[in-house]
């Protein structure tokens, strides 16, 4: 009797330990922030539906530019990099959150123009796979460039997944992604681009019925 208790206790315990360590993969993989540029002025976005909490921003040397308490779903803060710190690679991170990352180019540098759009059919279905598709403009350069989708892991089968293509300045080119959904309800998908002097993180938001 002793020994099937033990057996027991070691079973739950095993099965306990599988559930949180499936729980902190989760949270350590979420996306939500966004680094952008405009005009010469940084900002950092919140483009998840909750609120981020503990967020930090430093350059890839360590030197620390902001701590953030916290910023509410769609929220934005504008970024201060001294000019002597360009070009740069800005990152910022958050608990339970993916790391993003942007490389920021000296000020007056043209940077690259690159537009996007993301379609796939809808309704969305849990267990049939579906195609989402990431088109990529370019209006001023000829690019190569990386493209990097990641989501919550309980809400796709697939892992991971990345694309490499070259888009002609003042053309377009699309790169496509399977995924099956396991589970139902609001699930978010992001894009990591990166190429010379260019990165950028983007975030869909597709419900799954």
């Amino acid at each position: 009797m002793l020994k099937r208790r033990q057996r027991a206790i070691v079973g739950f315990f095993l099965i306990y330990l599988t559930f949180v360590g499936m729980l902190v993969a989760l949270l350590l993989f979420t996306p939500g922030l966004e680094l952008r540029e405009e005009q010469g002025k940084v900002f950092v976005k919140n483009n998840s539906v909750h609120v981020v909490k503990d967020i930090k921003v430093e350059l890839s040397d360590n030197t620390p530019i902001d701590c953030i308490a916290q910023l509410g779903p769609g929220s934005s803060k504008e970024l201060y990099v001294p000019d002597t710190k360009r070009p740069a690679k800005i990152i910022a991170f958050a608990p339970f959150h993916a790391t993003v990352e942007k490389t920021l180019l000296p000020l007056g540098t043209e940077s690259l123009e690159l537009s996007h759009k993301i379609t796939y059919a809808t309704p969305v279905a849990k267990g049939k796979e579906f195609t989402i598709k990431l088109e990529l403009c370019s209006e001023n350069a000829d690019i190569s460039i990386s493209i990097t989708e990641s989501h919550e892991q309980r809400f796709f089968k697939e892992k991971s997944q990345t694309r490499l293509m070259v888009v002609g300045k003042g053309k377009c080119r699309a790169a496509e992604f399977q995924l099956t959904p396991q589970e139902t309800g609001t699930a978010s998908v992001s894009f990591a681009l990166e190429a010379e002097n260019y990165s950028k993180t983007i975030i869909e938001e597709i419900k799954v019925n």
